[in-house]
């Protein structure tokens, strides 16, 4: 299986290196869900097979092999995965492979192949494969094939980068309808906007949407990581270095703050590189497992360390964890998981706030909001929580 996805992915590539990054185009048949700069692909069926391109970084130097190696060990950590042996690389010109088979805690395993290359402009470019040891060569090579053509159309002249560093604060996130429906909670929420930005995490430069909470009067709190309709916004205004000032001029949000050098600064979010999150409606409910992607670690509180998995019902059961995510069976409740009185309880979502009520009495608020209207990823203070593949 690993030989047949290396030499298929790079047979195909060899010729298309050193372009610049594009956006891909759907695989016929297939999902693609745009998740926290990434490009994730999944087949039509019940298959675990998993496609993604991971957001262009910016080149920090070093050695590409053991920068490639570092992304394939945090990326399975951050899944949840195991090695079950140290990764194997290899090199042909341009393009680096990473193989590594792994497990997660139920035992599952899988063989998960990465591939690196280096745009013209030195941009960094990561693509993954995350499949069954057997029966997936199918979706291996239709992968294959749209890897091939997306590699093709960076390097097509004219192409520009989007990516980001981490010493650039330059805007960033899609463009979104304005959330009118909130103006009148708490009295002065506006909305809360997703800016794409990249943070050092180690030796890796890590991309991820932040979330501001826009009020009306022009004030905005940076990386939000509390209840917005409990936060005494005069009280942290005077403790917190977070605020800043905003305004929307036409297509573009201006964002002015203080640096932690004292001076102030402004940034310009340009069209196309920034967006309204979605509130969630008065006590919706979801239903499914879910586990964070992101810098944010994972939720904290009531609740003893930092659940990194949480499952929710559409009869408003939750159950958190900082393992795997729980297995969730149906929306009537009926997994033993929901009764346990420190880490599980009901939920109750309101517009950009979740509440849990733990069994055990305690309650804890945060922030939440989704980031498009599909409603299959969520954040949670400055957690990013998608629906967990395993």
């Amino acid at each position: 299986m690993k030989k047949l996805i290396y030499f298929l992915i790079t047979g195909l590539l060899i010729w298309t290196i050193k372009g610049y990054a594009q956006e891909p185009l759907p695989i016929p048949g297939w999902k693609m869900k745009k998740a926290a700069g990434a490009y994730v692909f999944t087949p039509p069926n019940q298959s675990k097979f998993v496609y993604t391109i991971m957001p262009v970084q910016k080149a920090s130097g070093g050695d590409m092999a053991a920068w490639t190696e570092s992304i394939v060990k945090s990326d399975l950590s951050q899944k949840g995965f195991v090695l079950d042996r140290e990764v194997t690389n290899r090199k042909i010109q341009n393009i680096f492979s990473c193989a590594a088979t792994a497990h997660d805690n139920a035992g599952d395993k899988r063989i998960f192949t990465y591939f690196a290359y280096q745009l013209a402009n030195n941009d960094l470019r990561v693509a993954s494969f995350n499949s069954a040891p057997t029966g997936d060569n199918n979706y291996l090579k239709q992968a294959a094939v749209h890897l091939a053509a997306f590699s093709k159309k960076e390097m097509a002249p004219g192409a520009t980068s989007n990516a980001t560093s981490q010493t650039e604060k330059k805007p960033s996130a899609e463009t979104g309808p304005p959330v009118t429906s909130s103006t009148k909670e708490n009295g002065n929420i506006r909305g809360i906007i997703l800016h794409k930005e990249t943070k050092l995490s180690g030796t890796l430069v890590m991309p991820y949407e932040a979330a501001y909470l826009m009020l009306n009067d022009g004030s905005t709190l940076m990386y939000i990581d509390e209840d917005p309709y409990t936060l005494n916004i005069e009280q942290s205004k005077r403790t917190s270095k977070n605020w800043g000032k905003w305004r929307q001029s036409g297509s573009e949000i201006i964002l002015t703050y203080n640096s932690s050098d004292g001076r102030t600064k402004t940034e310009q979010w340009a069209q196309g590189r920034w967006r309204w999150a979605v509130r969630a409606s008065d006590n919706e409910k979801l239903a499914g497992a879910f586990t964070t992607i992101s810098i944010g670690g994972g939720i904290s509180g009531a609740f003893s360390g930092v659940a990194k998995n949480l499952t929710l019902n559409k009869s408003g059961q939750f159950s958190l964890s900082t393992s795997a995510a729980t297995n969730y069976k149906d929306a009537s409740g009926n997994n033993g998981v929901y009764n346990n009185r420190n880490t599980a309880g009901t939920y109750i979502l309101k517009g950009f706030s979740i509440e849990f009520h733990f069994n055990n009495g305690k309650t804890d608020k945060h922030a939440f909001y989704f980031f498009d209207d599909d409603k299959d990823m969520f954040g949670i203070d400055k957690s990013v929580y998608t629906p967990d593949s395993k």
